[in-house]
């Protein structure tokens, strides 16, 4: 029994074209928490679906960039060094180009001004210039920012270039467009036309409401920056990563066989139709791993046998090759009166990635609880979830990270306790953590503040 985890994964694979020969190997992966569970109950099962690539097998090829830095240059970016440092965050990435690649600055204040026009990034001193002569000076249309680097990446969309706006704001959107349901729509709309939005927040006073919905709505990453001098190694991080594509257009798509019903998608937006359940991701990187964990009731089952659970479909689009791959595999769950047996067979990473996708759920209800003055609800979620990552660290060998995580937690619910209400610090925390956690977007700070 206790070597069934390996054995009860079930993968039937039928690839429409082959990964390996575009120059890279992505894994497409599908495991339970539990392919063992009890029989003669019902039970509810996690099924991961995820990509791995690797960056090292890109063999230095990777397509041209198409990036356009936006940089808020509002008289509030005067303060702590932040323009300073945002621009020497700009020069990171322009470090980072060949003459293959394609670079525009927008800079906005109360209006939006393109000082860099669409241009390879071929004179990199030239352009550094450039960017070392912005200045400070009045408000922040973050809106026409954004749209105005939109226009400049347009100018190359359809050449083979992947598509970015790299967004720095320090302050609140208070001229034109100002809604977290405006920029959301304009991210929408810069995702359908194949350009990512990533969002960098920096210090204490920008709208993390709004910032993060840019970047989800954009496809693209969220970063909180509490000091700016943590900007140099964001900016570098972001290109880094841009610059790894190794899939896109990524589909999951999971049918269920007869009597199992998807029940939901943890920490991710998912189509539920009936027993068909899909995600939509849109990037590998290199580096990184991108998974959907969907929720399964399964059915009673006999002591010993043992059952198919649903099929797979993972399609995506291999922007090297211009191939579109599709996998299939298939799950399948046993059943025993061993209840030894089936903690043992457990699959510990599906268990520590479904607690913290739970706990950035739970950080997000504590925000919006916490925003309409419950604060005691608000600090129960966080007690309830500090409990729940004590217990499944215990299950995980006392996994550091959810120890960790469940410390923090046990932290900001005590101080909102005192406090009644989280502090401006600690709001933007939660939220960009959760943000991460459910994009599995990995990126550190030097330091952990506060």
């Amino acid at each position: 029994m206790r070597n069934l985890l390996v054995a009860l994964v079930v993968v039937c694979l039928c690839a429409c074209q082959n990964a390996g020969a575009s120059g890279t190997r992505i894994r497409v992966m599908a495991g339970l928490d539990k392919p063992l569970v009890l029989a003669g109950s019902e039970d509810t099962v996690l099924v991961k679906v995820g990509l791995q690539g690797d960056e090292l097998l890109l063999n230095n090829k990777r397509l041209p960039m198409n990036i356009a830095i936006v940089l808020d240059h509002s008289g509030s970016m005067n303060s702590q060094n932040k323009l300073e440092n945002a621009k020497q965050g700009a020069i990171e990435i322009v470090d980072r180009l060949t003459s293959e690649d394609i670079v525009s600055l927008v800079i906005y204040d109360d209006r939006a001004q393109v000082l860099l026009p669409a241009q390879r990034a071929s004179d990199k001193r030239r352009i550094t210039d450039i960017i070392r002569s912005v200045q400070t000076g009045g408000s922040t249309a973050l809106y026409a920012g954004v749209s105005l680097g939109a226009e400049e990446l347009r100018k190359n969309i359809g050449q083979g270039h992947l598509s970015r706006i790299v967004l720095l704001s320090d302050g609140l959107a208070n001229v034109g467009p100002q809604s977290t349901e405006e920029l959301a729509g304009l991210g929408s709309e810069l995702s359908r036309d194949d350009i990512a939005v990533s969002t960098v927040g920096v210090g204490l006073d920008y709208n993390e409401d709004l910032m993060t919905a840019l970047a989800a709505q954009g496809s693209g990453n969220s970063y909180f920056a509490e000091n700016s001098d943590e900007l140099p190694d964001i900016f570098a991080e972001e290109i880094g990563e841009a610059m790894t594509v190794l899939a896109s257009k990524i589909n999951m798509r999971l049918e269920c066989a007869e009597d199992v019903v998807p029940q939901a998608v943890l920490g991710r937006t998912a189509s539920i139709q009936g027993r068909q359940a899909s995600v939509k991701i849109n990037n590998l990187y290199g580096k990184n791993e991108k998974y959907a964990l969907f929720e399964l009731k399964v059915p009673k089952g006999a002591a010993g046998s043992q059952r198919e659970l649903a099929k797979i479909e993972v399609e995506y689009f291999n922007p090297l090759t211009k191939e579109q791959v599709k996998e299939v595999k298939t799950v399948s769950i046993s059943y025993s009166l061993d209840r030894t047996a089936v903690e043992q067979n457990m699959d510990k990473k599906v268990l520590k990635e479904a607690a913290l996708t739970k706990a950035s759920q739970a950080k997000q209800d504590a925000i919006r609880l916490a925003d309409q003055g419950q604060y005691q609800q608000a600090s129960q979620v966080m007690a309830a979830q500090a409990t729940m990552l004590e217990k499944v660290a215990a299950q995980c060998n006392n996994d550091k990270a959810m120890l960790h995580e469940s410390a923090k937690l046990k932290v900001t619910y005590s101080n909102m306790e005192s406090r009644k209400g989280l502090s401006r610090y600690e709001r933007k925390r939660l939220a960009n953590e959760a943000y991460m956690q459910e994009g599995q977007q990995f990126y550190a700070p030097a330091k952990e503040s506060k």
